[in-house]
């Protein structure tokens, strides 16, 4: 009926539900003829694009279950996925191929990896039309999708979810989002919410809106896209609705007509900034957990109705869904009374993949109704006297932080892995959702590496769930009956994180206290003093963005984001402030990650795109004693000139640092960063330093005329895309700064294909990324750059690619290796 009408737009390109339907009936063909059916499993990993409903849609055309593979996953987490589900084949999307085959090696399962857009050939010719029927043969209870979710083992856990229950949940969605309606697809798509965002829409008839690849992350492009493309529906966590409602041009969303927030608890706050914001629609605080098909229950603000006062329920059952509030004998208690919520119904999933003890235990017959299954959510409920009911918080050690579902035994058992240590406890600390911290308390048989540690946590854990401390004790404390008391540990471990904090100290005019509010609200820790280091109370370079959005809009000044770390206390930023400093001069383009000691120093000189901002995570890995700089390009303000050349810039900065080359010095630098700190290295030896060495992170380099000359510019679409991906694009950016940002990326493009690197004197290090080159390419580099050094050489692979190097555990790795360097220095000296 609605064949020519649009079913799916992303970033300006879109399908009719005719193209939308053939494409996905084609590949669904294509894979019958590869083995899917009912119940047989196909791993998903494909980005935010057109593509991802297409391949979706096939998977369930031809009767199989998809598995969603978030590409952000560490490739431990990937691997446990595809070797507990078994897979057919995997469905990949351009670099999200090169995750999986990470993620494959050491398996024990050899799976074949599809490019939904590279290998279309393969099913091109296949038929438009939809599979047989008889030849698929799918029912209500085969399944539509298997999500991992945290588990108590160190592992994730797969829900096996029918298609009875999202097909209950998205005929139930119906009365929401009809013919003239759009959803906006952002949510993460190992998230359960994802499948409710992706077919919600195409069910009735409307359009689904994607949003761009870390486009959820940006609440000022959210709020564009939505008055664009005329959104009436989006889903959000509690902690994103309030980001997204905080953005002024929110309340231009006209065409928002139901807004659903879930997993978190819904403040009565946000409730009221709702209404303010966007008075004419409906919010629905919607509850239920992954094992019930994304929704069970919920409760909705009307239009100009009253935010009740204290807590916000999760309403009623959805249809054809059942509630229970169960004693331990699972006897049902009367309303007021706290038990145990047992949902039933269509929604309940099938168990647990491979786990048929926990699903046992977590699954059980319904007493109250012959054939119906119960899922026993482990949540603590109570009915109020309207019939609604109201969410008490977790009778088992799961938890929900800022909307993520964690299991903390999980945590533990990985921690309990690490070398060294014999026991841990996780838990969260903080009296409130907004000021929540995840927090290890760990016995140790000695001094343990935290930078180690991490390293070995980010290899299956998300980055959403890593503890953001850690605590270090002789002994953990016990009750009088043996088991660890968890009161205890959550008083030392906030008495902990109060006495990191030494420089507290109060507001002491009206910058300083509005500087501490923002602080305070954006890093969600209570205690904060003026002359805190942004970075060691939890402040991260996203956060930093945002700070720096924040503080703009609040005092209506441009804040760039080397402002905050140039000037990481609330003190310094209010002098700044106060002073109306612009920091545009060359010396506000040298950023201080950490002075030191002042006797060693690593300088790190800017990518291509002009900032150096992606260096904080090594800073963050080098011993404190070690100064750390950063070198920001010419160019990225108003009013600045680039450098004409890389010799030019290497003058340049050479004279900005002038103060640290008279002691041991390491130059280094990411890509085409890495072109200019060794001019600068070449310039500094030629001048009869002796303690400089130069480490290359994946410089590229070749004697092949035609290298270079393949060097050229991008046009504005595929920077954006570079600057949403590597750069960031804080919200609220104004057209003039991506302007200012996209000249200076080309200009440096230019500038890499016009320079030749001379030999050099002195000592150079390489470090490379593994993945993306050949062994032959890899082998051309090393020798490329070993045929330019003088005073020694050292080449290092470390996993991943291009731009993983300053991420997660390959920063370790980088890191050890500028030690090494820096221990040499002092090996010289003793000579």
């Amino acid at each position: 009926r609605r064949e020519d009408e649009c079913a799916v737009i992303f970033e300006g390109q879109s399908l009719s539900y005719s193209q939308l339907n053939s494409q996905a009936n084609r590949l669904a063909q294509h894979l019958l003829t590869l083995g899917v059916g009912p119940d047989v499993r196909v791993a998903v990993c494909i980005e935010r694009s057109l593509e991802l409903p297409v391949a979706l849609l096939a998977v369930l055309k031809a009767g199989g279950a998809y598995v969603p593979l978030d590409p952000d996953y560490p490739s431990g987490r990937l691997r446990h996925i595809l070797e507990d589900t078994c897979p057919v084949v995997l469905l990949a999307l351009g670099p999200t191929r090169k995750i999986l085959r990470d993620a494959l090696q050491g398996a024990d399962c050899e799976v074949p990896i599809l490019d939904v857009q590279a290998d279309a050939a393969l099913w091109a010719q296949c038929s438009p039309d939809n599979p047989d029927p008889q030849r698929v043969r799918v029912n209500a209870d085969h399944l539509a999708y298997v999500l991992y979710t945290s588990g108590t083992t160190g592992l994730p856990k797969g829900a096996m979810v029918t298609h009875r229950g999202l097909s209950n949940l998205l005929l139930w969605c119906q009365q929401f989002c009809g013919e003239s309606g759009s959803m906006l697809h952002k949510i993460p798509f190992g998230f359960d919410a994802s499948a409710w965002e992706l077919f919600w829409p195409l069910l009735t008839g409307g359009r689904l809106v994607i949003a761009r690849p870390g486009g959820h992350f940006e609440p000022g492009y959210l709020a564009q896209v939505v008055r664009e493309q005329s959104v009436t529906a989006m889903v959000f966590v509690p902690a994103m609705l309030q980001l997204f409602l905080e953005v002024e041009e929110v309340s231009a969303c006209h065409s928002l007509k139901d807004v659903f927030s879930g997993g978190g608890e819904l403040s009565p706050a946000v409730a009221r900034l709702f209404q303010k914001r966007l008075p004419h629609a409906r919010l629905h605080n919607v509850y239920g957990p992954t094992e019930t098909t994304v929704i069970s229950s919920v409760w909705t603000l009307q239009p100009g109705a009253e935010v009740p006062p204290r807590q916000l329920p999760i309403g009623r059952p959805i249809a054809n869904t059942r509630f229970y509030v169960l004693d331990e004998r699972n006897a049902p208690v009367p309303a007021g009374v706290s038990g145990q919520l047992h949902i039933g119904g269509a929604g309940v999933a099938r168990g647990y993949m491979g786990l048929a003890e926990l699903t046992a235990e977590r699954f059980i017959d319904n007493p109250f109704v012959a054939g119906d299954r119960l899922y026993r959510s482990g949540d603590l409920a109570r009915y109020r006297p309207d019939g609604q009911l109201e969410f008490l918080g977790r009778n088992d050690f799961q938890v929900k932080l800022r909307g993520i579902r964690l299991e903390l035994s999980e945590i533990e058992a990985r921690l309990d892995l690490f070398p060294g240590i014999r026991s841990s406890v996780a838990l969260i600390v903080g009296d409130t959702a907004q000021n929540q911290r995840l927090v290890a308390c760990c016995v140790a048989d000695g001094a343990v590496d935290e930078s180690a540690l991490r390293a070995h946590l980010a290899t299956t854990l998300s980055s959403a769930v890593m503890p953001s401390a850690y605590l270090w004790l002789d002994a953990l404390p016990l009750t009088v009956n043996g088991k660890v008391d968890r009161v205890a540990l959550a008083t030392l471990a906030d008495q902990d994180l109060a006495e990191r904090q030494v420089n507290l100290g109060s507001p002491r005019d009206h910058i300083e206290l509005a500087l501490y509010q923002i602080w305070k609200d954006l890093l969600l820790v209570p205690q904060i003093g003026i002359r805190d280091n942004f970075f060691n109370v939890g402040g991260t370079s996203i956060a930093a963005i945002k700070m720096a959005y924040e503080i703009g809009r609040a005092f209506s000044v441009e804040v760039p984001v080397r402002v905050i770390l140039g000037h990481p206390t609330i003190e310094a930023l209010g002098g700044w402030l106060r002073t109306g400093a612009s920091l545009t001069s060359a010396q506000g383009n040298l950023i201080e990650f950490r002075r030191g000691a002042g006797q060693r120093n690593v300088v790190c000189i800017h990518r291509a795109g002009g900032t150096a901002f992606c260096y904080l995570s090594l800073a963050k890995e080098l011993p404190e004693s070690i100064g750390v700089y950063g070198v920001q390009s010419p160019g990225l303000n108003p009013g600045e000139s680039t450098e004409p050349s890389v010799e030019a810039m290497a003058d340049a900065y050479l004279r900005r640092i002038a103060p640290l080359t008279s002691q041991p010095l390491i130059l280094t630098g990411l890509s085409f960063g890495g072109l200019v700190a060794y001019e600068m290295a070449w310039r500094l030896t030629a001048a009869g330093h002796r303690q400089v060495t130069v480490v290359l992170l994946d410089t590229q380099g070749s004697d092949d005329p035609g290298f270079r000359q393949h060097i050229g510019t991008v046009d504005m679409a595929e920077f954006r895309d570079k600057l949403v991906r590597f750069n960031g694009m804080y919200p609220g950016i104004e057209d003039a700064q991506v302007e200012r940002y996209f000249h200076l990326y080309n200009h440096n493009r230019l500038a890499m294909a016009a320079y030749e690197c001379e030999p050099h004197a002195g000592r150079i290090v390489l470090i490379q990324a593994r993945e993306g080159f050949s062994r032959t390419q890899l082998h051309e580099l090393r020798s490329f750059w070993r045929r330019r050094a003088g005073d020694g050489y050292k080449a290092r692979l470390v996993h991943g690619g291009h731009w993983d190097m300053l991420e997660s555990s390959e920063v370790h790795r980088v890191s050890q290796t500028l030690r090494q360097e820096l221990q040499r220095f002092d090996t010289q000296e003793a000579q």
